[in-house]
């Protein structure tokens, strides 16, 4: 089994985990990245067919996407509700969709720390020590890492 995560933002991260032998093992990871001075619906569209590309490229049993979180700013909050929609029409019918409340998979995957929050930090830490990503940075590619954490929240609910 297959499981795409997808971290949607203005740099979208996308990991691709496959479940085999009771094992989580990371196949593919990256960023879908739109260009920030284009218009919304440029944007929109461009991410839109990124995304189709990916679900074409990796055939995913399932694809595990944040689920929309409100923001201070409720200009980002509505861009990145828009995003959220095009990708969810980015994927086909056939694939199921699992939306994934991350503060809910960092306190499920990630160990707490000692003031009982889990970071971005802690989630970038885990996620390189989990699968040996020493040259990723911090800052650069946490939307990698999150993706990583999505799809491996869901994946686990489906080891026996």
């Amino acid at each position: 089994m297959r499981v795409l995560g997808l971290d949607v933002a203005g740099t979208t991260g996308y990991s691709l985990l496959e479940i085999k032998e009771n094992k989580i093992n990371l196949l593919e990871y990256g960023t879908v990245k739109i260009r920030p001075k284009d218009k919304y619906h440029t944007r929109l569209i461009d991410l839109h067919f990124q995304i189709k590309d990916l679900i074409k490229k990796f055939k995913p049993d399932i694809v595990a996407i944040e689920e929309l979180h409100s923001s201070r700013n409720v200009k980002t909050t509505v861009l990145l509700g828009m995003y959220l929609g095009v990708v969810y029409l980015a994927v086909p019918k056939n694939i199921q969709i699992e939306p994934v409340n991350a503060n809910k998979a960092r306190a499920a995957v990630v160990k707490i720390n000692r003031k009982g929050k889990v970071k971005k930090e802690d989630v970038f830490e885990w996620a390189v020590k989990k699968y040996d990503l020493n040259k990723l940075v911090f800052d650069k590619d946490n939307d990698i890492t999150d993706s990583i954490l999505l799809s491996y929240f869901i994946a686990k609910e489906y080891i026996s």
